[in-house]
């Protein structure tokens, strides 16, 4: 138990040793190895044709 204590006093002791500068390094290259979500383009809305609002007949697929 006395190891595992002083190996978090001597962790405790390197994080506080780093500077500022370092820690923001490290969580920059952490970010860097996130992985991104997929941008997917927004799908536009198709818009009914305007024959079929007027009640007329559907018109083909040419």
């Amino acid at each position: 138990m006395a190891l595992q204590e002083l190996t978090d006093i001597d962790y405790a002791i390197h994080i506080l040793d780093m500077t500022i500068a370092d820690l923001y390094k490290r969580k920059a290259a952490l970010e860097a190895l996130r992985p991104k979500p997929a941008v997917t383009p927004a799908k536009k809305k198709k818009l009914p044709d305007p024959r079929v609002l007027r009640g007329e007949r559907k018109p083909r697929d040419e």
